[in-house]
């Protein structure tokens, strides 16, 4: 990300479960529970699908137009849930990712993003977009597995939409999406 290679260890346990039930009232939020289950077994499906498509590699991403569309919309609630969750909740996530998020120097080794304990990050050409991306990579990859583990532990028995996006059928494109190539 911007000409930089970074790279993060697991969370710890605890540190999971910390970070985990600070996240969640952004992740309801996003997952919109106002629809109902159905809405959000649905987004669920989405988010497994963003994740497959994201162990496939980046080409493979780039060149589906409707997990771009998915990804996109997904983002956008999680935007709109976290402006509504707690300022302490949204700095605590973002400091304790920030500091296993390590920039790697060129003659290897490097340095975490922003250490425990600093008032600011290492680095001056980190910005809020730059840190809020890192650590919402940072987090997609830490909570995937979890994620998708759980929707495979439910049992359920999908309708068709539902079937159809886990299993990576062609699904119906959203008004105004682009056409597949």
């Amino acid at each position: 990300m911007g000409g930089h290679k970074y790279t993060a260890p697991e969370l710890d346990p605890l540190a999971q479960i910390h970070i985990a039930r600070r996240l969640a009232p952004i992740i309801l939020g996003a997952l919109k529970p106002e629809g109902g289950r159905k809405a959000i077994l649905a987004r669920l499906a989405k988010f497994a699908n963003l994740a497959s498509a994201e162990g496939e590699g980046q080409s493979a991403l780039a060149e589906n137009d409707q997990i771009i569309a998915d990804a996109m919309d997904l983002a956008t609630s999680i935007l709109e849930a976290a402006a509504s969750s707690n300022e302490d909740s949204v700095n605590f996530i973002i400091r304790e990712c920030a500091a296993r998020i390590f920039r790697m120097r060129e003659g290897g080794g490097g340095l975490p993003i922003w250490p425990k304990g600093q008032e600011y990050p290492s680095y001056r050409d980190i910005d809020g977009f730059t840190l809020f991306g890192l650590v919402c990579r940072y987090l997609f990859l830490e909570y995937r597995e979890p994620i998708a583990e759980y929707i495979a532990s439910l049992n359920l028995a999908p309708g068709p939409a539902l079937a159809a996006a886990v299993a990576g059928a062609p699904r119906e494109r959203p008004p105004g999406a682009p056409e597949a190539r």
